[in-house]
């Protein structure tokens, strides 16, 4: 080809691709060519509601058709968002009745991530992130995807009911005036179909009060030296004089919190005690003040609480 039709070619297709600049075909951006994005590049959904489902189940795969799921579009506008014990509900934007297993949400895309509470009485409460298609992961029209739309499965467990024997009995049985050590464990095996989602284990003084010394002489009313208490993984000494320890504090109570959260089906938690004492008596009754660890004497209760601040009957643990 001549040089002379080669310019004319070039400059005709550069007149070509000014003119799909003008039209929009083509941008233009810093000396380089690129191609507009196409429809699914674009958030093409935003400024719209698009759906979402939400599908709720139980661990025995049946249907969970009530309750309540709660929207809001600002994780910081939540008080206590993932806290069960104290999220407050009015802080979401928006709320939708649950009435069968599918629950549709509509929210728009633009304000995504939305965080998401399930709320049903029966069942732990449980927090899911949502976002809402905003177009660029489909091809359909946003009517034909909001007939079909993606949705999120989620599996709500119902709370094990925890059974506990009451008073627990260390056994003082003797007269001596030697150290003695006791340890009890309170064990626990979650039933089919269920959790349980530990919190913490309160630790109160019982009626006879271990951390009182009346008469200021280095030995305590009721002659105990040390407790030590675990639970569900997580040890704590909450009561050592001659060591400077009493997490049990002015008012003779102390919260120890679990190591491991959750326990699934069949698998088995407990809360162990270890208590050391001086001068054991073994009497009819107790008597407070003593300075003896006797037979009967009430000085620990323990209470254990799961994540949705349901409380156990609190284990009395006597001489």
């Amino acid at each position: 080809m001549k040089k002379g039709a080669t310019s004319m070619l070039k400059m005709f297709g550069m007149g070509v691709i000014l003119i799909l600049i003008a039209a929009g075909v083509i941008g233009y951006t810093m000396g380089a060519f690129e191609a507009e994005p196409t429809p699914k590049e674009k958030a093409v959904f935003n400024g719209r509601l698009v759906d979402h489902d939400v599908i709720t189940k139980d661990l025995a795969g049946n249907d969970v058709t009530s309750g309540t799921i709660y929207v809001s579009d600002e994780k910081s506008e939540v008080d206590d968002y993932g806290n069960p014990r104290s999220v407050d509900t009015s802080d979401f934007d928006e709320s939708y009745s649950i009435s069968s297993d599918t629950t549709t949400l509509s929210q728009d895309p633009a304000n995504n991530p939305y965080y998401v509470m399930i709320s049903n009485g029966t069942y732990y409460s449980e927090f899911i992130t949502v976002n809402f298609e905003d177009g660029s992961g489909t091809s359909d029209t946003l009517s034909d995807y909001n007939s079909a739309p993606d949705s999120t499965k989620k599996i709500l467990a119902e709370p094990h009911s925890l059974s506990v024997s009451t008073p627990t009995d260390l056994g003082v049985s003797s007269n001596t005036t030697t150290d003695q050590s006791y340890t009890n464990f309170e064990q626990f095996t979650v039933s089919s179909n269920t959790e349980y989602r530990t919190w913490k284990v309160t630790i109160d003084t019982g009626a006879q009060d271990i951390t009182t010394d009346s008469n200021s002489d280095g030995t305590y009313d009721e002659g105990v030296t040390k407790v030590k208490v675990t639970y569900a993984g997580n040890s704590k000494v909450v009561f050592q004089p001659s060591n400077g320890i009493d997490e049990l504090g002015a008012d003779n109570s102390y919260d120890l919190e679990a190591e491991k959260e959750v326990y699934e089906e069949n698998e088995a938690f407990s809360v162990k005690h270890e208590i050391d004492a001086t001068e054991i008596r073994d009497v009819g009754s107790s008597s407070d003040g003593n300075e003896k660890l006797d037979n009967g004497d009430d000085i620990l209760g323990l209470t254990i609480c799961d994540v949705g601040g349901t409380c156990a009957t609190e284990i009395q643990v006597d001489g």
